[in-house]
Protein backbone atom coordinates (compact mmCIF):
# COMPACT_ATOMS: atom_id res chain seq x y z
CA UNK A 1 0.00 0.00 0.00
CA UNK A 2 2.86 2.38 0.72
CA UNK A 3 4.11 1.97 -2.83
CA UNK A 4 0.61 2.59 -4.15
CA UNK A 5 0.27 5.72 -2.04
CA UNK A 6 3.53 7.10 -3.49
CA UNK A 7 2.29 6.33 -7.00
CA UNK A 8 -0.94 8.23 -6.38
CA UNK A 9 0.95 11.16 -4.88
CA UNK A 10 3.29 11.36 -7.84
CA UNK A 11 0.39 11.12 -10.27
CA UNK A 12 -1.49 13.90 -8.53
CA UNK A 13 1.55 16.20 -8.54
CA UNK A 14 1.66 15.95 -12.31
CA UNK A 15 -1.86 17.21 -12.88
CA UNK A 16 -2.24 20.22 -15.11
CA UNK A 17 -2.95 23.63 -13.62
CA UNK A 18 -6.53 24.44 -12.79
CA UNK A 19 -8.58 26.37 -15.30
CA UNK A 20 -9.82 29.73 -14.07
CA UNK A 21 -13.32 30.72 -15.12
CA UNK A 22 -13.34 34.39 -15.90
CA UNK A 23 -15.93 36.89 -14.90
CA UNK A 24 -17.70 34.92 -12.15
CA UNK A 25 -17.78 36.63 -8.78
CA UNK A 26 -19.23 35.08 -5.63
CA UNK A 27 -21.87 36.87 -3.66
CA UNK A 28 -20.82 38.16 -0.25
CA UNK A 29 -22.18 36.29 2.75
CA UNK A 30 -24.36 38.21 5.21
CA UNK A 31 -22.44 40.00 7.93
CA UNK A 32 -21.09 37.57 10.51
CA UNK A 33 -21.70 34.49 8.37
CA UNK A 34 -18.87 32.30 7.15
CA UNK A 35 -18.51 31.68 3.44
CA UNK A 36 -17.77 28.10 2.47
CA UNK A 37 -16.11 26.73 -0.65
CA UNK A 38 -17.54 23.68 -2.38
CA UNK A 39 -16.62 21.32 -5.18
CA UNK A 40 -19.59 20.13 -7.25
CA UNK A 41 -20.23 18.62 -10.67
CA UNK A 42 -20.37 21.27 -13.38
CA UNK A 43 -23.81 20.24 -14.60
CA UNK A 44 -25.33 21.20 -11.26
CA UNK A 45 -24.29 24.85 -11.54
CA UNK A 46 -26.91 25.51 -14.23
CA UNK A 47 -29.41 22.91 -13.07
CA UNK A 48 -29.47 24.40 -9.58
CA UNK A 49 -30.49 27.78 -10.98
CA UNK A 50 -33.36 26.23 -12.92
CA UNK A 51 -34.50 24.16 -9.95
CA UNK A 52 -34.76 27.20 -7.67
CA UNK A 53 -37.32 28.65 -10.07
CA UNK A 54 -39.34 25.48 -10.61
CA UNK A 55 -39.31 24.71 -6.87
CA UNK A 56 -40.75 28.15 -6.13
CA UNK A 57 -37.84 29.15 -3.92
CA UNK A 58 -38.50 32.78 -2.85
CA UNK A 59 -36.53 35.27 -4.91
CA UNK A 60 -34.86 36.61 -1.77
CA UNK A 61 -33.53 33.15 -0.93
CA UNK A 62 -32.17 32.29 -4.38
CA UNK A 63 -28.49 32.53 -5.20
CA UNK A 64 -26.03 31.61 -7.93
CA UNK A 65 -23.15 29.19 -7.77
CA UNK A 66 -20.16 31.19 -9.03
CA UNK A 67 -17.59 29.22 -11.00
CA UNK A 68 -14.21 30.05 -9.47
CA UNK A 69 -12.17 27.17 -10.93
CA UNK A 70 -12.83 23.96 -12.81
CA UNK A 71 -11.03 20.66 -13.21
CA UNK A 72 -12.20 17.47 -14.95
CA UNK A 73 -15.83 18.54 -14.90
CA UNK A 74 -15.76 19.54 -11.23
CA UNK A 75 -16.39 23.17 -10.27
CA UNK A 76 -15.02 25.05 -7.28
CA UNK A 77 -17.62 27.53 -6.03
CA UNK A 78 -18.29 29.75 -3.02
CA UNK A 79 -21.47 29.72 -0.93
CA UNK A 80 -22.67 31.36 2.32
CA UNK A 81 -22.79 28.54 4.86
CA UNK A 82 -26.50 29.02 5.55
CA UNK A 83 -27.26 28.29 1.88
CA UNK A 84 -25.68 24.82 1.84
CA UNK A 85 -28.87 23.02 2.94
CA UNK A 86 -30.65 24.48 -0.08
CA UNK A 87 -28.11 22.76 -2.33
CA UNK A 88 -28.77 19.56 -0.44
CA UNK A 89 -32.50 20.02 -0.97
CA UNK A 90 -31.89 20.46 -4.69
CA UNK A 91 -29.80 17.28 -4.79
CA UNK A 92 -32.52 15.31 -3.04
CA UNK A 93 -35.54 16.84 -4.81
CA UNK A 94 -34.11 17.69 -8.20
CA UNK A 95 -32.08 14.52 -8.70
CA UNK A 96 -32.26 11.03 -7.14
CA UNK A 97 -29.17 11.53 -4.93
CA UNK A 98 -28.22 13.11 -1.64
CA UNK A 99 -25.21 15.25 -0.76
CA UNK A 100 -23.52 15.88 -4.07
CA UNK A 101 -20.76 18.22 -2.98
CA UNK A 102 -17.72 18.58 -0.71
CA UNK A 103 -17.49 21.66 1.57
CA UNK A 104 -14.37 23.50 2.78
CA UNK A 105 -13.64 26.32 5.17
CA UNK A 106 -10.91 27.98 3.09
CA UNK A 107 -10.15 28.56 -0.57
CA UNK A 108 -6.69 27.03 -0.18
CA UNK A 109 -8.12 23.80 1.23
CA UNK A 110 -10.66 23.58 -1.59
CA UNK A 111 -8.03 24.24 -4.26
CA UNK A 112 -5.75 21.54 -2.86
CA UNK A 113 -8.64 19.09 -2.84
CA UNK A 114 -9.65 19.98 -6.39
CA UNK A 115 -6.08 19.34 -7.52
CA UNK A 116 -6.50 15.73 -6.46
CA UNK A 117 -9.15 15.78 -9.19
CA UNK A 118 -12.02 13.54 -10.08
CA UNK A 119 -9.82 11.65 -12.53
CA UNK A 120 -7.33 10.81 -9.79
CA UNK A 121 -10.12 9.51 -7.60
CA UNK A 122 -11.60 7.36 -10.33
CA UNK A 123 -8.19 6.03 -11.39
CA UNK A 124 -7.46 5.14 -7.78
CA UNK A 125 -10.40 2.75 -7.86
CA UNK A 126 -8.32 0.38 -9.99
CA UNK A 127 -5.53 0.04 -7.43
CA UNK A 128 -5.98 -3.38 -5.83
CA UNK A 129 -4.70 -2.95 -2.28
CA UNK A 130 -5.10 -6.49 -1.00
CA UNK A 131 -6.44 -9.69 -2.44
CA UNK A 132 -10.01 -9.62 -1.15
CA UNK A 133 -11.00 -13.18 -0.36
CA UNK A 134 -13.93 -14.85 1.36
CA UNK A 135 -12.63 -17.70 3.52
CA UNK A 136 -13.60 -16.85 7.10
CA UNK A 137 -16.99 -18.55 7.10
CA UNK A 138 -16.20 -20.64 10.18
CA UNK A 139 -16.11 -17.44 12.23
CA UNK A 140 -18.73 -15.40 10.38
CA UNK A 141 -21.59 -17.84 9.88
CA UNK A 142 -22.37 -18.46 13.58
CA UNK A 143 -22.49 -14.69 14.16
CA UNK A 144 -25.16 -13.92 11.59
CA UNK A 145 -27.88 -15.60 13.63
CA UNK A 146 -26.96 -13.35 16.57
CA UNK A 147 -27.99 -10.16 14.74
CA UNK A 148 -31.09 -8.56 16.22
CA UNK A 149 -33.15 -6.26 14.04
CA UNK A 150 -35.06 -5.30 17.16
CA UNK A 151 -31.84 -3.96 18.69
CA UNK A 152 -31.22 -1.91 15.56
CA UNK A 153 -34.69 -0.38 15.64
CA UNK A 154 -34.24 0.43 19.31
CA UNK A 155 -31.02 2.32 18.54
CA UNK A 156 -32.59 4.11 15.57
CA UNK A 157 -35.48 5.20 17.79
CA UNK A 158 -33.15 6.47 20.48
CA UNK A 159 -31.05 8.43 18.00
CA UNK A 160 -34.22 9.85 16.44
CA UNK A 161 -35.90 10.88 19.68
CA UNK A 162 -33.27 11.55 22.36
CA UNK A 163 -32.46 14.90 20.77
CA UNK A 164 -34.61 17.10 18.56
CA UNK A 165 -32.11 16.60 15.76
CA UNK A 166 -28.46 15.74 15.12
CA UNK A 167 -27.65 18.93 13.24
CA UNK A 168 -23.89 19.40 13.06
CA UNK A 169 -23.79 23.00 14.24
CA UNK A 170 -26.04 22.80 17.28
CA UNK A 171 -25.88 21.44 20.79
CA UNK A 172 -28.24 18.51 19.93
CA UNK A 173 -25.82 17.30 17.24
CA UNK A 174 -22.93 17.30 19.68
CA UNK A 175 -25.02 15.68 22.41
CA UNK A 176 -26.13 12.93 20.05
CA UNK A 177 -22.60 12.13 18.87
CA UNK A 178 -21.30 12.06 22.42
CA UNK A 179 -24.19 9.70 23.15
CA UNK A 180 -23.06 7.40 20.33
CA UNK A 181 -19.59 7.37 21.87
CA UNK A 182 -21.08 6.43 25.25
CA UNK A 183 -23.18 3.70 23.66
CA UNK A 184 -20.11 2.19 22.01
CA UNK A 185 -18.04 2.48 25.20
CA UNK A 186 -20.75 0.63 27.09
CA UNK A 187 -20.56 -2.22 24.58
CA UNK A 188 -16.79 -2.35 24.95
CA UNK A 189 -17.05 -2.36 28.75
CA UNK A 190 -19.71 -5.09 28.70
CA UNK A 191 -17.37 -7.22 26.58
CA UNK A 192 -14.49 -6.67 29.01
CA UNK A 193 -12.26 -5.31 26.26
CA UNK A 194 -9.59 -2.95 27.58
CA UNK A 195 -7.74 -2.92 24.26
CA UNK A 196 -10.51 -1.12 22.35
CA UNK A 197 -10.70 2.68 22.37
CA UNK A 198 -13.57 5.07 21.64
CA UNK A 199 -12.59 8.67 20.93
CA UNK A 200 -14.28 11.82 19.64
CA UNK A 201 -11.62 13.45 17.45
CA UNK A 202 -12.14 17.08 16.51
CA UNK A 203 -13.17 17.67 12.92
CA UNK A 204 -12.24 20.78 10.94
CA UNK A 205 -15.32 22.78 9.87
CA UNK A 206 -17.70 20.32 11.52
CA UNK A 207 -19.26 22.90 13.79
CA UNK A 208 -20.11 21.57 17.24
CA UNK A 209 -20.13 17.91 16.19
CA UNK A 210 -17.06 15.67 16.51
CA UNK A 211 -16.40 12.46 14.67
CA UNK A 212 -16.83 9.34 16.79
CA UNK A 213 -14.16 6.67 16.30
CA UNK A 214 -13.93 3.16 17.74
CA UNK A 215 -10.68 1.28 17.18
CA UNK A 216 -10.12 -2.47 17.56
CA UNK A 217 -6.35 -3.01 17.31
CA UNK A 218 -5.08 -5.68 14.98
CA UNK A 219 -2.46 -8.30 15.72
CA UNK A 220 0.21 -9.24 13.17
CA UNK A 221 -1.24 -6.93 10.46
CA UNK A 222 -2.08 -4.03 12.76
CA UNK A 223 -0.58 -1.42 10.40
CA UNK A 224 -3.29 -2.25 7.84
CA UNK A 225 -6.61 -0.56 8.60
CA UNK A 226 -10.19 -1.58 7.81
CA UNK A 227 -12.81 1.20 8.08
CA UNK A 228 -16.59 0.98 8.47
CA UNK A 229 -18.64 4.15 8.78
CA UNK A 230 -22.01 5.88 8.76
CA UNK A 231 -22.90 9.50 9.37
CA UNK A 232 -24.19 10.78 12.69
CA UNK A 233 -25.83 14.07 11.65
CA UNK A 234 -29.35 14.79 10.41
CA UNK A 235 -31.00 17.67 8.61
CA UNK A 236 -34.46 18.92 7.70
CA UNK A 237 -33.59 20.53 4.41
CA UNK A 238 -33.17 24.32 4.30
CA UNK A 239 -33.27 26.53 7.39
CA UNK A 240 -32.30 23.77 9.82
CA UNK A 241 -31.40 25.12 13.26
CA UNK A 242 -30.73 23.58 16.66
CA UNK A 243 -34.50 23.66 17.28
CA UNK A 244 -35.63 22.06 14.00
CA UNK A 245 -37.17 18.62 14.21
CA UNK A 246 -34.97 16.32 12.12
CA UNK A 247 -35.21 12.72 13.41
CA UNK A 248 -33.15 11.27 10.55
CA UNK A 249 -34.27 7.71 11.27
CA UNK A 250 -33.30 6.38 7.84
CA UNK A 251 -30.76 9.10 7.04
CA UNK A 252 -28.65 7.98 8.79
CA UNK A 253 -29.54 6.75 12.24
CA UNK A 254 -30.12 3.49 10.38
CA UNK A 255 -26.48 3.25 9.31
CA UNK A 256 -25.12 4.09 12.77
CA UNK A 257 -27.54 1.65 14.42
CA UNK A 258 -26.63 -1.08 11.93
CA UNK A 259 -22.93 -0.70 12.72
CA UNK A 260 -23.70 -0.59 16.44
CA UNK A 261 -25.42 -3.96 16.22
CA UNK A 262 -22.59 -5.42 14.15
CA UNK A 263 -20.19 -4.17 16.81
CA UNK A 264 -22.25 -5.74 19.60
CA UNK A 265 -22.21 -9.11 17.88
CA UNK A 266 -18.47 -9.22 17.14
CA UNK A 267 -17.60 -8.03 20.65
CA UNK A 268 -19.79 -10.76 22.14
CA UNK A 269 -17.72 -13.20 20.07
CA UNK A 270 -14.50 -11.66 21.45
CA UNK A 271 -13.41 -10.79 17.91
CA UNK A 272 -9.65 -10.36 17.53
CA UNK A 273 -8.80 -9.08 14.02
CA UNK A 274 -5.43 -9.38 12.36
CA UNK A 275 -5.87 -5.93 10.80
CA UNK A 276 -6.88 -2.87 12.81
CA UNK A 277 -10.62 -2.17 12.53
CA UNK A 278 -12.00 1.36 12.83
CA UNK A 279 -15.71 2.21 13.07
CA UNK A 280 -16.77 5.83 12.49
CA UNK A 281 -19.89 7.87 13.13
CA UNK A 282 -19.06 10.78 10.84
CA UNK A 283 -19.96 14.38 11.61
CA UNK A 284 -21.51 16.88 9.19
CA UNK A 285 -22.13 14.62 6.20
CA UNK A 286 -25.26 16.49 5.20
CA UNK A 287 -23.36 19.74 4.63
CA UNK A 288 -20.51 18.58 2.42
CA UNK A 289 -19.14 15.26 3.76
CA UNK A 290 -17.00 17.15 6.26
CA UNK A 291 -16.43 14.49 8.90
CA UNK A 292 -15.46 11.69 6.53
CA UNK A 293 -13.29 14.03 4.46
CA UNK A 294 -11.47 15.10 7.62
CA UNK A 295 -10.85 11.45 8.52
CA UNK A 296 -9.76 10.45 5.01
CA UNK A 297 -7.46 13.43 4.51
CA UNK A 298 -5.80 12.81 7.89
CA UNK A 299 -5.26 9.19 6.89
CA UNK A 300 -3.77 10.34 3.58
CA UNK A 301 -1.44 12.82 5.27
CA UNK A 302 -0.26 10.13 7.69
CA UNK A 303 0.23 7.63 4.84
CA UNK A 304 -2.10 5.26 6.68
CA UNK A 305 -2.46 1.88 5.02
CA UNK A 306 -6.26 1.80 4.68
CA UNK A 307 -7.06 -1.45 2.88
CA UNK A 308 -10.84 -1.23 2.67
CA UNK A 309 -13.69 1.15 3.56
CA UNK A 310 -17.38 0.26 3.86
CA UNK A 311 -19.97 3.04 4.00
CA UNK A 312 -23.55 2.48 5.20
CA UNK A 313 -25.89 5.38 4.47
CA UNK A 314 -29.61 4.48 4.33
CA UNK A 315 -30.36 0.92 5.46
CA UNK A 316 -33.92 1.10 6.83
CA UNK A 317 -36.34 1.66 3.94
CA UNK A 318 -37.27 -0.83 1.26
CA UNK A 319 -39.32 0.65 -1.55
CA UNK A 320 -42.36 -1.54 -2.32
CA UNK A 321 -41.32 -1.47 -5.99
CA UNK A 322 -37.77 -2.67 -5.32
CA UNK A 323 -36.80 -5.85 -7.12
CA UNK A 324 -33.75 -6.56 -4.96
CA UNK A 325 -33.06 -6.65 -1.21
CA UNK A 326 -29.56 -5.15 -1.19
CA UNK A 327 -27.92 -2.73 -3.59
CA UNK A 328 -24.23 -2.10 -4.23
CA UNK A 329 -23.02 1.33 -5.30
CA UNK A 330 -21.09 1.29 -8.57
CA UNK A 331 -19.77 4.85 -9.00
CA UNK A 332 -16.96 6.66 -7.15
CA UNK A 333 -16.04 3.36 -5.55
CA UNK A 334 -13.20 0.86 -5.83
CA UNK A 335 -13.77 -1.78 -8.53
CA UNK A 336 -12.14 -4.64 -6.62
CA UNK A 337 -13.84 -3.82 -3.34
CA UNK A 338 -17.24 -3.41 -5.04
CA UNK A 339 -16.84 -6.86 -6.58
CA UNK A 340 -15.94 -8.12 -3.11
CA UNK A 341 -19.20 -6.70 -1.68
CA UNK A 342 -21.10 -8.71 -4.26
CA UNK A 343 -19.16 -11.84 -3.26
CA UNK A 344 -19.97 -11.25 0.40
CA UNK A 345 -23.65 -11.08 -0.44
CA UNK A 346 -23.46 -14.16 -2.64
CA UNK A 347 -21.72 -16.11 0.13
CA UNK A 348 -23.67 -15.01 3.17
CA UNK A 349 -27.11 -13.68 2.15
CA UNK A 350 -27.97 -15.14 -1.25
CA UNK A 351 -28.42 -18.66 0.22
CA UNK A 352 -31.33 -17.23 2.27
CA UNK A 353 -33.06 -16.07 -0.91
CA UNK A 354 -32.04 -12.40 -0.84
CA UNK A 355 -31.16 -10.84 -4.21
CA UNK A 356 -28.74 -7.99 -4.84
CA UNK A 357 -28.63 -5.22 -7.44
CA UNK A 358 -26.56 -2.23 -8.50
CA UNK A 359 -27.19 1.50 -8.31
CA UNK A 360 -25.28 4.78 -8.70
CA UNK A 361 -25.58 8.14 -6.97
CA UNK A 362 -23.13 10.64 -8.52
CA UNK A 363 -20.27 12.80 -7.26
CA UNK A 364 -19.88 13.19 -3.47
CA UNK A 365 -23.24 11.64 -2.65
CA UNK A 366 -22.09 10.07 0.62
CA UNK A 367 -19.07 9.43 2.81
CA UNK A 368 -17.49 6.71 0.67
CA UNK A 369 -16.59 9.51 -1.78
CA UNK A 370 -14.28 11.14 0.78
CA UNK A 371 -12.15 8.02 0.94
CA UNK A 372 -12.26 7.41 -2.82
CA UNK A 373 -11.19 11.01 -3.48
CA UNK A 374 -8.21 10.48 -1.16
CA UNK A 375 -7.19 7.39 -3.14
CA UNK A 376 -8.37 4.73 -0.68
CA UNK A 377 -10.49 1.71 -1.70
CA UNK A 378 -14.08 2.38 -0.63
CA UNK A 379 -17.45 0.80 -1.36
CA UNK A 380 -21.04 1.06 -0.19
CA UNK A 381 -24.15 -1.01 0.42
CA UNK A 382 -27.46 0.89 0.26
CA UNK A 383 -31.13 0.10 0.85
CA UNK A 384 -32.35 0.60 -2.73
CA UNK A 385 -31.77 2.33 -6.02
CA UNK A 386 -31.46 6.09 -5.76
CA UNK A 387 -34.38 6.40 -8.18
CA UNK A 388 -36.50 4.70 -5.49
CA UNK A 389 -35.08 6.64 -2.56
CA UNK A 390 -36.97 7.30 0.67
CA UNK A 391 -38.78 10.56 -0.01
CA UNK A 392 -39.13 11.34 3.71
CA UNK A 393 -35.43 11.88 4.38
CA UNK A 394 -34.29 15.44 5.08
CA UNK A 395 -37.61 16.18 6.76
CA UNK A 396 -39.42 15.92 10.08
CA UNK A 397 -41.10 12.80 8.66
CA UNK A 398 -37.96 10.65 8.49
CA UNK A 399 -39.10 8.19 11.14
CA UNK A 400 -39.22 4.44 11.67
CA UNK A 401 -42.94 4.54 10.88
CA UNK A 402 -42.49 6.17 7.46
CA UNK A 403 -39.60 3.80 6.67
CA UNK A 404 -42.05 0.92 6.88
CA UNK A 405 -42.64 0.36 10.58
CA UNK A 406 -40.79 -1.55 13.28
CA UNK A 407 -41.06 -5.04 11.79
CA UNK A 408 -40.05 -4.06 8.25
CA UNK A 409 -37.18 -1.84 9.40
CA UNK A 410 -35.86 -4.53 11.74
CA UNK A 411 -35.85 -7.09 8.93
CA UNK A 412 -34.22 -4.79 6.38
CA UNK A 413 -31.49 -3.33 8.61
CA UNK A 414 -30.55 -6.77 9.91
CA UNK A 415 -29.39 -7.72 6.41
CA UNK A 416 -26.91 -4.83 6.42
CA UNK A 417 -25.65 -5.67 9.90
CA UNK A 418 -24.87 -9.19 8.71
CA UNK A 419 -22.98 -7.83 5.71
CA UNK A 420 -21.08 -5.40 7.95
CA UNK A 421 -20.00 -8.30 10.16
CA UNK A 422 -18.91 -10.26 7.09
CA UNK A 423 -17.00 -7.26 5.72
CA UNK A 424 -15.24 -6.66 9.03
CA UNK A 425 -14.24 -10.29 9.49
CA UNK A 426 -13.33 -11.04 5.87
CA UNK A 427 -11.21 -7.92 5.32
CA UNK A 428 -9.89 -7.72 8.88
CA UNK A 429 -9.68 -11.55 9.11
CA UNK A 430 -8.85 -13.11 12.50
CA UNK A 431 -11.57 -14.60 14.64
CA UNK A 432 -12.69 -15.52 18.11
CA UNK A 433 -10.14 -14.81 20.83
CA UNK A 434 -9.53 -16.87 23.91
Amino acid sequence: MTTTRFKIGAWLSGLSALAMAGGAQAQLAPAGEQEMYITIEQKHVTNFQTWQQTASIPTSARFKLPVLETNEGIVLSRVPESKLPLIGEYMHSGTPICGGYFAFGTLEEAQKFLQQSKTAALNAQNFAVINYTVDNQAFVNPLLAQVSGTNIVSTITALSNNTVNRWFNGAPGRTSSMGIATRWRNLVTAAGRTDITVTTPACANCGMQPNVLLTIPGSDLASEVVVLGAHADSIASRNTTAATRAPGADDDASGVATLTEALRVVLAANYRPRRTVQIYAYAAEEVGLRGSRDAAQKALAANTNVVGVLNLDLTAFRNPNATRSIYVLTDNTNVSLTAFLRTLHTTYLAPTGLAQGDTACGYACSDHASWTQAGFPAAMYVEGTFAQTNQNIHSANDTVATAGGTTAVAAHTAKFAKLAIAFMAEVGKGGRGR
